[in-house]
């Protein structure tokens, strides 16, 4: 039977709310990258980032996630890493939340 890899996708894409990064890396040293741009962040104790701040960079981290997940097919490595297609989700909920203010006709 083959060791499962962890995947830090959810690391991953915390960090594209604040800058680009495009270099596979274990979960540790993505954590650790992480850690060293959030320090509310420790994997060790509380995983727990700023939301408020994550919220005002959404639109970069999708831009920036969908970015590298594109590099990845473009490698012929889908859904390689490093990659996140946790902005499919996000871009989800904001439309589905616009179309719910939207008025019934």
């Amino acid at each position: 039977m083959a060791s499962r890899v962890p995947n830090p996708c959810f690391e991953l894409w915390l960090i594209l709310h604040r800058t680009d990064f495009d270099r596979p890396g274990t979960s540790k040293e993505i954590q650790k990258y992480l850690e060293g741009l959030c320090p509310e962040y420790d994997a060790a104790k509380d995983k727990r980032p700023d939301c408020i701040s994550l919220i005002a960079g959404i639109d970069a981290a999708e831009q920036r996630a969908e970015r590298q997940l594109l590099a990845r097919e473009d490698e012929g490595k889908p859904f390689g890493p490093p990659s996140t297609s946790l902005f499919i989700l996000t871009r989800a909920i904001r439309h589905a939340a616009i179309l719910a203010r939207k008025p019934v006709e």
